[in-house]
């Protein structure tokens, strides 16, 4: 007689597992990450009220996708708090990835670290296949099926790993080919948030001497000359002569450069 009692414990383990208990989160992390925007957009500090939030969201906080999304959100490790707590928490990783003086680098690496590196599956998965060209679906369920997710789950995990890896921008066309990038190459292309040192220019005091010959320079002063020229004529000189005297001073005192 055959003892039924080990495929009795697989039955119990596969209606656990599918109440539930899967081996990856089920939603992508961008999904995901709605709840951890909420609240940075939404409360002054890292809380909010469970209620509240989901009100600003515009979602019901007791249906099925939503009790999911604080699950997930969870999961990734970007807020804390079940569905039924009274407040939900961001953590200081999902606020490092939403903050405005995070850099490019900090936060594509922080993303990286809760999407794929900290899920088992994912993580086993793009050891795998970075650096390689993405393979077809079925080819991926293969892989999965080494790690050991159940038949069932290969589907849901391949297309939120893929997902993961396109909006982290790991997946590049390379050859005609998409190629999952190692998380490495990705981080050290981007473009460097540091912007260059400013140009100091070192000013010199201005002295009174400096001022002075600055002032000179700037307005050129000609000197003011002034003449007084006393001419003694006889009564009995031509006029012939006195008009060649008068032509004389025209051309020599009257007229600049003699001309």
């Amino acid at each position: 007689m055959v003892d039924q009692e080990p495929q009795k414990i697989i039955d119990k383990k596969e209606k656990a597992r599918k109440r539930g208990g899967k081996s990856f989160p089920v939603l992508s992390f961008n999904e995901a990450l709605v709840l951890a925007k909420g609240i940075v957009e939404h409360s002054a500090g890292k809380q909010m009220r469970r209620l509240t939030l989901f009100d600003k969201l515009k979602r019901s906080p007791t249906s099925g996708p939503s009790r999911l999304l604080v699950t997930i959100s969870s999961r990734y490790g970007l807020t804390t708090g079940s569905y039924t707590a009274e407040y939900i928490v961001i953590t200081n990783d999902a606020q490092t990835i939403l903050s405005g003086t995070s850099s490019e680098s900090e936060r594509r690496q922080q993303s990286f670290q809760l999407a794929i590196q900290q899920q088992s599956v994912f993580q086993q998965l793009y050891e795998r296949l970075k650096g390689k060209r993405l393979p077809a679906l079925d080819v991926i369920k293969d892989e999965l099926a080494q790690i050991g997710v159940p038949v069932g789950d290969r589907g849901a995990a391949a297309e939120v790993f893929i997902q993961n890896t396109k909006d982290l921008r790991l997946i590049r066309e390379i050859s005609g080919k998409d190629t999952l990038l190692p998380i490495e190459q990705v981080l050290e292309e981007l473009p460097s948030d540091r912007q260059p040192p400013a140009r100091v220019i070192k000013e010199e005091p201005i002295t009174e001497s400096k001022a002075a010959g600055a002032e000179k320079q700037k307005v050129k002063v000609e000197p003011n000359i002034q003449l007084n020229i006393e001419i003694h004529i006889a009564a009995d000189t031509q006029n012939d002569k006195i008009k060649v005297i008068f032509e004389n001073m025209k051309k020599y005192l009257l007229t600049r450069n003699n001309e």
